[in-house]
């Protein structure tokens, strides 16, 4: 069985979450490989706890050599604890594919990210009208 990795890209940007004003943080952390049953810590400071939040971006992706469909395969922490789907923000918890398919990225309140197998971070998933695995937005 091939063993595939797992590459993300992660930006975690510390919000003001009070305050009127745009006023943020940004700590990028670069690319990375994870190789399948690994682990990877980042350390990061926040000042301000009480005045402010923590916001997670990050692309991931199952390196393969042709676009794929999806599996879970990707579980993030923050002190300790599992991020899922419920805390989600500015994405919908569930998508749809091309074949009439669909899933939910991450269970609500448990489970692993879903990650789609692919070669590249390109927009193909999107824009290829011959993948049927490809997202289908309305």
């Amino acid at each position: 069985m091939k063993i595939y990795k797992l590459i993300a890209v992660i930006l975690l940007l510390c919000l003001i979450g009070i305050s009127q004003e745009r006023n943020y943080e940004e700590q990028k952390f670069g690319d990375f490989t994870l190789e399948a049953g690994k682990t990877i810590q980042v350390a990061f400071k926040q000042k301000d706890a009480d005045t402010r939040q923590i916001r997670l971006v990050f692309e991931a992706r199952l390196d393969c050599k042709d676009l794929g469909g999806y599996a879970n395969g990707f579980k993030i922490a923050v002190n300790g604890s599992e991020l899922h789907g419920s805390r989600l923000l500015n994405k919908p918890l569930r998508y749809k594919t091309r074949s009439g398919g669909g899933n939910v990225w991450c269970g609500l309140e448990e489970g692993s990210w879903m990650l789609m197998y692919s070669p590249d971070f390109s927009d193909k998933i999107k824009t290829d009208r011959t993948f049927v695995y490809g997202l289908y937005e309305d």
